[in-house]
């Protein structure tokens, strides 16, 4: 069953008549603590618990100028779920928060837009406790045209997106989402916290979209999403698989999308996809894990108006304090080492004067720390450190130069952080390709025994980045007799080689999904030093389709024009004698297998690749080295010519309606006694080539059709409604894309 709530609305008589009906439901909503008012406002600590009945969907209805606030909606007993529809002008929603298990499957527990005003989602939890799959949280519809403030909100644990906000920027085609053309509200997510969502933590597609102060900790894909269009990322942080993506495959114009970085930090590797960018600050390591403050960390507190206490945030000042409190003269300076340094080494000078400082207790300066005075006027300082640990200075005056290796240290100064190499005041500005520079490489943790070869011309010598990665006796390095210098060598499990070049790197062949490459300090794509490699891939090519962890028994398909053959990439991704390769009889191979749990399959693959078919969601697929969209390859949303199409309406619906539009031919199918075309459908002829369709449904049962041709729309509310179509389950509009 569903039943309907109204948010509270100023000089709305039916919203109070609704209040008032809800307060007399027995047993489904209490008081959690005395001092509601009777207006029905609560104070910031008091909240109404809704609790919802076992096998009941809560709907509740936010309208403009109406304010849902303080309510702990309790989805705990089984087959409980919310819906709640935030739609209108100037919408609030505020100390919301849920408890329990969301679990209706390709459909958003949150429908939100603003028609033209100013809404806000406040200091809400949204934590989903039980994740099932394709689970959305906050899904902004297309429609969205004002705009929507997020701000002080945990969410956690949402299998698919846990804020769904691209649509606004869908753009106005005939071929991508016609009846969906977004409208450019602005979506701004400032001071929150995500962890574990699966597919993206925050994903944006509106040029006045941003998100600001913003902690994403764990999930094995995208943190940050620029979908379509360019939004500003700025003092973020992201622990994820793509702490910061922008743009994907599936169309043109996600390939326009610009991320925007100012001042962020992430662990993982960053990706932009189809000519999109990642612009703007280079992402810095060691990103924060805690919450911003203000973010409630329970239900209850969500409920109760409450929030983490800034005191906890760990925030520095820019000035100086003495122990006991009184100010001094100066800025602070904070060299932090990363968490898997060991004994990185800096130094710098300052023109003026320099005094150790205490930040807390893992950065401070230490007795070993060395401050020496050069008679000129000048101070130059150098010490150690390592393993997350750093050390911290009074500076008074100007910092003159610095030398470091920045891929191994966070800098802040006056409690912002900077690019150490602003302090190097004779650095050239411009950059050459032959420019000198340490080159390392590092082999990823669960990687053994790879290897790697690179070509310059030339000079090259042995270095030591650090303890960890550092040239070594086995390394080759040989010169060519004709100005050239050739290196290999063989590294894993997390440990590296480092050379000084003085030349160019003319050449590097390694498998990039094995290793990561940094030269002169910053990652860098390795495909960048192979300038003679042509725009076309080479006829033999390394596939490697590798299932998430959390995935399980997640089946895959693709075909190729040309051959393939098993192959191992390492000792979790390698093809086994279970995977089937089929050969079509028409000069194309078909292949097919079941992975899971990080676990993958490799081919080595000769000609192209004509078709992929699997659930991106749960798999990373990698083609010669580099991750790929496999939407690139087609075939993976693509539905043949004909097809059956399945609308089956949810078990708590009763009468509700669809219709849908084919360039083609439509013809009734019963596939089930529940799921089957009946004489009331109707099938309407329009006279251009197009056949109209609707029918009415509810209680779980639906309706079945083959479709001959493409649906050119799709009317239906997805919020009642599971469709399938090719026997994949899609969104309504997906349907029209497919």
């Amino acid at each position: 069953m569903a039943r309907d709530e109204t948010a509270n609305g100023p000089n709305s008589e039916q919203s109070l008549l609704g209040r008032r009906s809800y307060l007399q439901m027995a047993g489904t909503a209490v008081a959690a603590a005395a001092g509601v008012g009777a207006s029905g406002s609560a104070s910031a600590a008091s909240y109404d618990t809704i609790q919802v009945n076992a096998g009941e969907t809560r709907r509740i209805r936010i309208s403009s100028g109406e304010t849902f606030e303080n309510k702990l909606i309790d989805i705990s007993a089984s087959g409980a779920n919310l819906f709640i529809r935030a739609v209108g002008k100037s919408w609030t929603m505020r100390n919301v928060a849920i408890k329990g298990d969301y679990a209706i499957r390709n459909s958003p527990m949150i429908l939100a837009k603003d028609l033209g005003g100013e809404s806000v989602i406040e200091n809400c939890y949204f934590v989903d406790e039980n994740p099932g799959d394709k689970d959305t949280c906050l899904f902004v519809h297309a429609d969205h045209a004002g705009d929507l403030l997020i701000k002080n909100c945990h969410f956690a644990n949402w299998t698919d997106n846990a804020i769904y906000g691209s649509p606004p920027g869908n753009p106005n085609t005939s071929f991508y989402r016609p009846n969906d053309v977004g409208q450019g509200g602005s979506i701004r997510v400032e001071d929150s916290y995500f962890e574990n969502n699966h597919v993206a933590s925050v994903r944006l597609g509106s040029d006045s979209s941003y998100a600001k102060n913003c902690v994403v900790n764990g999930g094995p894909h995208r943190g940050f999403w620029s979908y379509y269009e360019h939004q500003t990322f700025k003092d973020c942080d992201a622990t994820a698989g793509n702490p910061f993506d922008a743009g994907g495959g599936s169309h043109d114009y996600m390939r326009s999308a610009r991320a925007e970085l100012q001042n962020c930090r992430g662990e993982g590797s960053n990706r932009a996809r189809g000519g999109a960018a990642i612009i703007g600050d280079p992402m810095k390591s060691n990103p924060r894990t805690e919450p911003p403050a203000g973010v409630p960390m329970t239900p209850e507190e969500a409920a109760s108006g409450g929030g983490r206490d800034s005191s906890s945030s760990g925030s520095s000042t820019g000035s100086g304090s003495s122990d006991d409190g009184s100010d001094l003269s100066g800025t602070v300076l904070e060299l932090i080492a990363d968490q898997d340094a060991e004994n990185a080494e800096y130094t710098f000078t300052v023109e003026g004067s320099v005094s150790p400082h205490t930040v807390s207790d893992k950065v401070a300066a230490e007795d070993a720390d060395s401050i020496t005075e050069n008679g000129d006027g000048t101070v130059t300082v150098s010490g150690v450190s390592g393993a997350g640990y750093g050390d911290a200075f009074l500076v008074e005056g100007s910092i003159t130069s610095m030398d470091l290796d920045a891929s191994l240290w966070t800098v802040r100064y006056g409690g912002s952080e900077v690019d150490p190499n602003q302090f190097n005041e004779s650095d050239s500005d411009s950059d050459s390709d032959s420019a000198e520079g340490v080159l390392e490489l590092i082999a990823d943790q669960d990687a053994e025994n790879v290897e790697y070869t690179f070509t310059v011309e030339g000079s090259v010598s042995p270095h030591t980045a650090s303890d960890k990665v550092a040239a070594e006796d086995e390394d080759s390095i040989t010169e060519n007799g004709d100005g050239t210098v050739t290196v290999s060598g063989v590294s894993g499990v997390g440990y590296g080689d480092a050379f000084f070049v003085e030349g160019t790197i003319t050449s590097m062949d390694l498998d990039a999904s094995l290793w990561t490459v940094r030269y002169g300090g910053s990652e860098v794509d390795p495909s960048q030093f192979n300038e003679s490699d042509s725009d076309s891939a080479p006829a033999q090519q390394v596939l490697e389709l590798i299932a998430d962890l959390d995935a399980r028994n997640v089946e895959y398909t693709f075909t190729v024009e040309g051959s393939v053959s098993p192959h191992t990439a390492s000792d979790k991704v390698a093809a086994e004698s279970e995977d089937s390769i089929t050969e079509n009889g028409d000069g194309t191979v078909t292949v097919s297998g079941v992975s899971g749990v990080g676990y993958g399959d490799a081919f080595l693959v000769e000609g192209s690749i004509t078709s992929m078919d699997l659930d991106e969601s749960d798999w990373t697929v990698r083609y010669g080295g580099s991750e790929v969209d496999p939407n690139q390859f087609g075939g993976s949303s693509s539905v043949p010519a004909e097809a059956e199409l399945e609308l089956i309406a949810g078990e708590d619906t009763r009468n509700e309606e669809y219709r849908f539009t084919v360039d083609g031919s439509v013809s009734p199918a019963s596939l089930s006694d529940r799921i089957a075309a009946e004489s009331s459908d109707t099938v309407t002829e329009n006279g251009d080539g197009t056949v109209t369709v609707s029918g009415v449904s509810g209680a779980g049962y639906g309706d079945a059709f083959i479709v001959e041709g493409s649906i050119t729309s799709m009317d239906l509310d997805e919020t009642a409604w599971t469709v399938r179509y090719g026997g994949v389950e899609m969104r309504p509009q997906e349907t029209v894309s497919a």
